[in-house]
């Protein structure tokens, strides 16, 4: 087995877990160099530091983990790249569910993007429901004026309308694909991988678009932290920042493929 020592950050969900997967490099089964992979830790092994003090995302408590010479059984170890190929040892001891067989990041990512995109769409309910009724006020143009008249405001909704639902709709569509693989008993393949990758991160920039065209329509009365508009703008940019979420490195590695090139990342 192997030993842990250290802290593990962004540990989300850990005080409603019973088990933590930590990320370490180990050495590869190849017999050559390192290799990640996940160990699993119970939580009587690790310590919770109260670290999480954040702008968004403030609920999914993803505070830091410390452990200190831990032992981990070699069976509870999971390397990163049987959990990404779709061939894992669960897999294969359970044969009849080939779900089983959907590779993690067609799916694990989808869990973060999807909450950018449900946060960008309740944002659009909340505003829609303060800005049907609201007039303006103060000495501006188009002062004393319903705002929902205001052609600008309009475009605004339709902006953010339009890209909640086409990010949902990549979303769906990126999961069916690799669901319906697995259950067919086919290959998720490379291509597969990657398509899901670029889908969960455009999602979440589109869910960022509709987000950011909002909250900068709300007036002094969006500055207050109970608009549930301006929550919602700080949790989908909380999201947006995850590496796993980062436009530049997944759609770059996107671009590798289609150009014929090694891509170069997770996926």
């Amino acid at each position: 087995g192997y030993r842990l020592t250290g802290n593990w950050s962004f540990s989300s969900g850990c005080e409603n877990a019973d088990w933590a997967l930590c990320a370490a490099m180990i050495p590869a089964l190849s017999g050559e160099g390192l290799e990640p992979a996940f160990l699993l830790v119970p939580a009587a092994d690790y310590t919770i530091l109260e670290t999480w003090d954040v702008v968004g995302l403030g609920g999914t408590g993803s505070k830091t983990l410390e452990l200190t010479d831990v032992f981990v059984p070699a069976h509870r170890v999971l390397t990163f790249a049987q959990s990404t190929s779709g061939n894992t040892p669960g897999a294969g001891h359970y044969a009849d569910d080939l779900a089983f067989r959907v590779p993690m990041l067609t799916v694990i990512p989808s869990c973060l993007a999807s909450v950018a995109v449900g946060a960008a769409a309740g944002a659009l309910d909340d505003y829609l429901e303060a800005t049907g009724s609201r007039v303006t006020r103060g000495a501006v143009a188009g002062g004393h004026q319903k705002m929902a008249e205001f052609p600008t405001i309009q475009l605004r909704v339709a902006d953010a309308a339009a890209s909640t639902d086409a990010a949902q709709e990549i979303l769906l569509r990126d999961l069916r694909r690799v669901t319906t693989k697995a259950l067919a008993g086919e290959t998720v393949t490379v291509e597969d991988r990657i398509l899901s990758r670029r889908g969960q991160s455009f999602a979440v920039s589109l869910a960022l678009r509709a987000a950011e065209a909002l909250n900068a329509s709300t007036g002094g009365l969006g500055l207050n932290l109970s608009n549930p508009v301006q929550r919602a703008w700080r949790d989908v940019n909380a999201v947006s920042r995850h590496i796993s979420m980062n436009w530049d490195a997944v759609g770059t590695m996107y671009g590798q493929m289609a150009l014929g090139l090694t891509p170069r990342g997770q996926y």
